[in-house]
């Protein structure tokens, strides 16, 4: 088993500049309480030479107060024998540092760590229950914490104890450990190597690294692109290795020890690819990569999709098809990430997140693969740089952005920048998919149908004098000055007068006849009373022979309460409204959710499947 030394515990700084020369007082003040044993010993003030008789003259002995490496406004020093000092500094004038960065939606921190770290071999990923972000260097073998309000925290320095397994061997020019993630709602970190040999985990409640598995596979892959589901399963996909391209699927079987194809990417459907990215869900795992195969400089974009359950591959081409209406895909590069496979898949939402760089603009697309909505969201104003990393922590609109960057030998910044999406000031949404020219005006066609087909029924409904017994507008345009004393009230809704079993329910039969509309369960009729609920259905009935499957919120409460203005009434009356509809269609039947073009707002989404129109 493989230990690591933990630094112990610490205060924080006092920040803010009206206190920093009285923290800096007491620091130096603290510091000569700990320098004086040593210079009465010795005559010598050496921080890292250890202090004879003091008993803090042990190898690997670390000096009280050193937990801490750095807050908002401290930095860190790299002393004697890798010893971490944390020394407060005054606010800087200038407004690059440390404070709020002016552009609206996002607040920006600058980290400065006085030890030189090459950014290109760091490792991150974030604790979905915590929002903790954690950094390893893969060079130094440090793991760093950085928490969602700005601290970073050393809190290991992973080496050997005499185990066996050279963890820590820095004699190569590359570092062994080069992957990196955190399954979500875990507490262990999994650390592993591109050519898919021996894995480890960190336990950060423990602070023990012990290996998972040591067996290598057959053939050594590196660049392939990896995931983590939400059971803790690793997921890897491509990739590179002695002198061939091995289009394999693998998962890391932690019964057998092994590595396991478990779906073999078949090169006529899966093209041979390198660094791409996966995604997973409850049912399907996708792959974004681009096409190694075809000849020539410019290599397509494709996105491929596995079911879990019958391991069979899919092309999505409408994907790439959308996404090229708006972007140049040739030119995108969504390699360059600190990527944490978490941070952009949940399992609940069925949305997926894929950063990606044009002209050096950093921007993030958010697809929807149950609504196939799909948004872009341009985030240059972050001002992130290198090679960073967008984290979301939980099921948030909330983002934590971080880069690095060593501008010198003596130091490394670490910008941490938070935003939200729910309004940012800068997004495109991606059209539909145009398949001719004659695609915008192909939504008449319904329209002309439902003409046809209510003067057909109208003209019968005369012949057989048949006459509605009441008549109630289902979707009204009139003038509210003319509307008569109407007032709305919940009491109207009895949620429960009718009680419709909803067990094994598969649809509901909507027709309309007339200005009645008439809803069906199993062949018996369901009687709608009250003309909130007539209005209700009617919009649900002719969305859905429109094809439309989402009404916002703000069309709902027109057509259905086009007399009342109380924002209130409106709220109660339409929850008590869904509730009554869901006792007659089914609790699948209707969905609520954010609009993707105005956050702000709320849809309703309707359940095709569980209507059938006559």
């Amino acid at each position: 088993m493989i230990r690591s030394k933990r630094s112990k515990c610490g205060k924080k700084p006092l920040p803010g500049l009206a206190v920093s020369m009285l923290n800096d007082l007491m620091l130096k003040v603290r510091l000569l309480g700990f320098l004086l044993p040593g210079i009465l010993m010795t005559g010598l003030p050496g921080i890292g030479a250890g202090f004879p008789g003091t008993g803090m003259d042990k190898p690997g002995m670390d000096l009280p107060g050193t937990e801490e490496i750095v807050s908002l406004d401290g930095k860190l020093h790299n002393e004697q024998h890798g010893k971490l000092q944390m020394e407060l500094q005054v606010e800087p004038q200038s407004p690059a540092a440390n404070r709020a960065n002016e552009e609206p939606g996002h607040v920006q921190r600058v980290v400065t760590l006085t030890k030189y770290l090459d950014s290109y071999y760091f490792l991150a990923a974030i604790h979905q229950a915590t929002g903790d972000i954690y950094l390893f260097h893969a060079a130094e073998f440090d793991l760093y914490r950085l928490s969602p309000k700005g601290a970073l925290k050393h809190i290991s320095t992973i080496s050997e104890t005499g185990s066996g397994t050279e963890l820590s061997d820095k004699s190569g020019p590359l570092p062994k450990l080069q992957l990196m993630d955190i399954p979500p709602n875990g507490s262990d970190v999994y650390l592993w190597y591109h050519g898919l040999g021996p894995m480890y985990r960190y336990s950060i409640v423990d602070d023990i690294v012990e290996p998972i598995f040591d067996r290598k596979i057959d053939k050594i892959m590196y660049g392939q692109a990896f995931s983590i589901d939400f059971e803790g399963n690793l997921y890897v996909a491509g990739g590179y290795g002695l002198w061939q391209f091995h289009n394999l699927f693998l998962t890391a079987n932690k019964q057998s020890e092994e590595w396991q194809n478990i779906a073999s990417l078949n090169k006529n459907v899966v093209p041979n690819g390198l660094d791409g990215n996966t995604y997973t869900n409850q049912h399907y795992i996708y792959y974004l990569v681009r096409d190694l195969d075809t000849p020539g400089d410019v290599k397509p974009l494709g996105m491929y999709r596995l079911d879990r359950a019958e391991k069979v591959w899919t092309p999505l081409p409408d994907f790439t098809e959308r996404f090229s209406l708006v972007e140049d895909l040739d030119r995108i590069d969504f390699h360059d990430f600190l990527m944490s496979t978490t941070a952009y898949h949940h399992e609940d939402e069925g949305i997926i997140y894929v950063p990606y760089w044009l002209e050096d603009k950093l921007n993030l697309l958010e697809w929807n693969v149950e609504t196939d909505e799909m948004l872009i969201y341009h985030l240059d104003s972050l001002g992130l740089s290198g090679k960073p990393g967008l984290f979301r922590p939980g099921f948030t609109t909330s983002w934590t952005g971080v880069s690095l960057s060593s501008k010198d030998s003596l130091s490394t910044d670490i910008t941490m920048v938070s935003f939200d999406l729910e309004n940012w000031p800068s997004v495109t949404v991606v059209p539909q998919k145009q398949s001719d020219g004659l695609s915008p005006y192909l939504f008449l066609l319904p329209v002309l149908f439902l003409l046809s087909a209510a003067y057909v029924l109208r003209q019968k409904r005369s012949k057989l004098g048949q006459h509605a017994s009441k008549k109630i507008p289902v979707l009204t345009t009139a003038d509210p000055s003319d509307a008569p004393d109407v007032s709305v009230s919940t009491d109207e809704l009895d949620v429960t007068s009718v009680h419709v079993s909803t067990e094994g329910r598969s649809n509901v039969t909507l027709s309309r006849i007339g200005d009645e509309i008439i809803l069906k369960h199993n062949e018996v009729r369901i009687p709608l009373t009250q003309p909130l609920e007539v209005r209700f259905w009617g919009l649900i009935l002719d969305s859905l022979k429109l094809g439309i499957s989402s009404i916002p919120f703000e069309t709902l409460d027109d057509t259905i309460m086009p007399y009342e203005h109380q924002k209130a009434t409106k709220s109660r009356t339409r929850k008590k409204l869904l509730e009554l509809a869901s006792s007659y269609a089914g609790t699948d039947a209707f969905r609520v959710q954010r609009s993707k073009k105005d956050r702000r707002k709320k849809v309703l989404i309707i359940n095709p499947s569980k209507f059938t129109l006559s």
